[in-house]
């Protein structure tokens, strides 16, 4: 099978002219790919990745997938019904962890393109463990929410630290999801043991892995990055035995916080960008 990459191209019709006239002449085009379509059948779901050379094929059956050895990926709560369940954080009262009538708990429902850190400034009523959602039935008595799905993931994975990642984005983008938070079912997460997170965070906020999943997807635009794909791609722990993954997530995770350290309505605000405390501990200042 014969295939042309025409992707980046505005107008393909000339350099798909192109790219046969250069095959005819046994020069073809580095946008130009010869594949068995046999070998489709290596990676999961057999996507249409023609692209892919031998070498990443081969990851896909030489190598473990991401759910193994402790890492999982979860689809989370739909509450169906947002306006009534859901507020922003300054919308609802201070309540306290350790408080026995506590409502509202944060809730990692997506967003924008944001790697390493975003605010989790939704909240969900979950008071007395979901009871309004959970009763919350439609006209044939049926619950309207998918919390009759979940109850292995709010037994094991609510309130744990993981990592989340809005649904569609340009790039794979997985951000810190801190303990005590309910994740949702278009913010998914990825939980594994608590001291490889911030190893997995560098890993997976790799271009690598992003082509990979997108590999998988077999879409390299904007696709949705689901958890069925998610848990097929090629994982290895070699890939988190650098220290120095670690100590990049982190400075990265907090350069991201320190900007929104600005923003008003973040749980990061600390004062205005022009606030005196601000301006007098700047680097050009001393």
């Amino acid at each position: 099978m014969i295939c042309f990459r025409l992707l980046d191209a505005k107008d393909p019709a000339q350099p798909l002219a192109d790219a046969v006239r250069a095959l005819a002449q046994e020069k073809p085009t580095r946008n130009t790919y010869q594949v068995d379509p046999v070998s489709y059948r290596k990676i999961p779901n057999a996507p249409f990745a023609y692209w892919a050379s031998n070498e990443i094929r081969k990851s896909f059956y030489t190598l473990p997938p991401f759910e193994s050895d402790g890492r999982t990926a979860r689809q989370g709560l739909a509450t169906a019904d947002d306006f009534r369940f859901l507020r922003t954080a300054w919308e609802t009262s201070i309540d306290y962890k350790r408080a026995k009538n506590k409502i509202w708990f944060s809730y990692a429902k997506g967003g924008n393109y944001s790697p390493f850190y975003t605010d989790i400034f939704l909240k969900v009523n979950w008071a007395y463990n979901g009871s309004e959602i959970k009763n919350n039935l439609n006209e044939k008595g049926n619950i309207r929410s998918n919390v009759w799905m979940l109850a292995e993931t709010e037994s094991r994975y609510f309130f744990q630290p993981g990592l989340t990642w809005p649904l569609r984005s340009s790039s794979f983008s997985p951000q810190v999801l801190p303990k005590g938070c309910i994740f949702s079912a278009r913010g998914y997460s990825i939980l594994a043991k608590e001291k490889s997170l911030l190893s997995i965070l560098g890993v997976t906020s790799s271009k690598c892995f992003d082509f990979l999943f997108k590999l998988l997807l077999g879409r390299m635009g904007h696709p949705e990055f689901i958890i069925g794909s998610l848990q097929k791609i090629p994982f290895t722990p070699e890939a988190m035995k650098h220290q120095t993954l670690e100590e990049s997530s982190i400075k990265s995770w907090s350069s991201k916080r320190s900007i929104d350290s600005k923003n008003l309505t973040s749980h990061a605000f600390y004062a205005p960008a022009l606030a005196p405390s601000r301006v007098h501990s700047t680097p050009d200042s001393k």
